[in-house]
């Protein structure tokens, strides 16, 4: 059996990897649709990583403040279905519900009363 030093170690040289492979790539354009990602220096990179114990794994520009956008939205929904496993049906979780704030539509809104 692996040691904790040992399986933090291999993960930290995982992101470590991860980002020395993915670092280069530069294709693409800004998104300017959205001020606070427009605003964004396109050369700044990071990964990290915590571990539902807290230890925290990181490479790259990790003191740069970013932006998380769309990418709050699978942890947001997460956390609704946790809510929802303990209150409701977990299949309330998943279900396709009218719109989302916006009044645009919506392809998947946490029907659980919880959220």
């Amino acid at each position: 059996m692996q040691s904790d030093d040992s399986v933090e170690n291999e993960v930290q040289t995982l992101i470590s990897e991860l980002y020395e492979r993915y670092r280069p790539l530069s294709g693409g354009e800004v998104a300017t649709y959205i001020p606070e990602l427009a605003r964004m220096p396109p050369d700044k990179f990071a990964i990290c990583l915590v571990s539902a114990g807290g230890k925290v794994f990181e490479a790259g520009d990790v003191d740069q403040p970013f932006t998380i956008q769309s990418i709050s939205k699978p942890l947001t929904f997460g956390m609704a279905i946790e809510a929802c496993s303990r209150s409701c049906s977990p299949a309330a979780c998943t279900t396709t519900q009218g719109t989302g704030p916006s009044g645009l539509a919506c392809r998947r809104r946490a029907a659980c009363p919880v959220v």
